[in-house]
């Protein structure tokens, strides 16, 4: 059976780590959990959070390493970003500009089907249709409240 170390201790030995998953979006109690498990870590919440503030307090000369290293993975991942956003306009640009080639082809050079031929609209005599007469009935009260 291993000693149980101090939460002090390990919360010192593991904060460059603990800093690493809260970055990743890991909550603050999942990273308690994590420590209790892997460490036999014996903290409640309120000392770890305590434990952690000191400890982010006393270690700023080793931590400086792992903050510019921190902004630097940003920087990279904007660089990267920027680069993808970059290639996408670039392709959607491509799809948009038509082919020379294409562009000067006469309609009978075209790729796809014969060019359609209009004939003239034919001459149709529109008969008059029979108008029926219809008495209209009154409307109701609510439609004409109401419209309708």
């Amino acid at each position: 059976m291993t000693p149980r170390k101090k939460g002090a201790v390990v919360v010192r030995q593991r904060l460059a780590w603990i800093e690493k998953k809260l970055e990743d979006g890991f909550s603050r109690q999942a990273v308690l959990t994590m420590l209790q498990e892997q460490d036999d870590l014996d903290l409640t919440f309120s000392s770890f959070l305590k434990t952690l503030q000191r400890a982010r307090l006393e270690a700023p000369a080793r931590m400086k390493a792992t903050r510019t290293a921190r902004l630097t993975r940003k920087a990279d991942r904007r660089i990267r970003r920027e680069a993808e956003q970059k290639n996408r306009r670039t392709q959607r640009e491509t799809r948009k500009e038509v082919p020379a080639t294409l562009v000067n082809q006469t309609p009978s050079e075209s790729l796809i089907a014969l060019p359609l031929v209009e004939s003239a609209p034919k001459e149709t005599s529109v008969l008059p249709e029979p108008i029926f007469e219809q008495p209209s009935k009154p409307k109701s009260f609510w439609k004409r409240v109401f419209g309708g």
